[in-house]
């Protein structure tokens, strides 16, 4: 699941409806990798927002012994659980989502976020990317409310030492009921 609503979301089956969705035992998830490790630079672990799940750190102790980098993304609303697997866990990189300036949060999040959350949390990422060199990177997909002007504002704030790096909206899939709507073999 996840904590935001962000109505761009492009996993919003996976973040709002995982009880919708087949489930995956996790001992098939061993398994699995290494019937791929030969194709694999690395694991990914995603969601919606993992850091929400109670198992997490199960995981990537687990996912830790095929000797692959692994990379966390997180909407970073939940710092104290960031900072605690950056601490366990010395060779995982964390993703963080800066959705835009602190001020549109509450917009690009739903309504689930507010601009002071935004700013605290955020602003205790930063602190941590600066503690943990190199293992926080801060990313921003330039949905379409996002202004030149906004991205600026968002670099403004973001310590000079630390990059963002933009990605490219790419809009979601339609939701199923939008899928029955235009194809009735859906």
């Amino acid at each position: 699941g996840c904590n935001l609503r962000c109505p761009t979301c492009h996993n919003w089956e996976i973040a709002w409806h995982p009880d919708r969705l087949p489930g995956l035992h996790a001992g098939l998830v061993p398994s699995r990798i290494r019937a791929l490790e030969r194709w694999l630079d690395g694991i990914v672990v995603t969601g919606g927002e993992p850091t929400l799940s109670p198992s997490l750190f199960d995981l990537i102790d687990q996912l830790g012994r095929f000797g692959l980098p692994i990379k966390v993304d997180s909407n970073g609303m939940r710092p104290g659980v960031v900072e605690e697997l950056l601490t366990e866990f010395p060779a995982v990189h964390v993703a963080v989502d800066f959705k835009g300036p602190f001020r549109l949060y509450p917009a690009l999040t739903g309504g689930m976020v507010s601009a002071d959350m935004a700013h605290e949390c955020l602003s205790a990422l930063f602190a941590m990317a600066r503690s943990h060199p190199g293992r926080v990177a801060f990313r921003c997909t330039q949905v379409p409310d996002l202004t030149q002007e906004d991205i600026d504002s968002m670099q403004s704030v973001l310590p000079r030492e630390l990059d963002l790096t933009l990605q490219q909206f790419i809009p979601p899939r339609p939701r199923r009921s939008e899928y029955a709507q235009t194809d009735p073999q859906a």
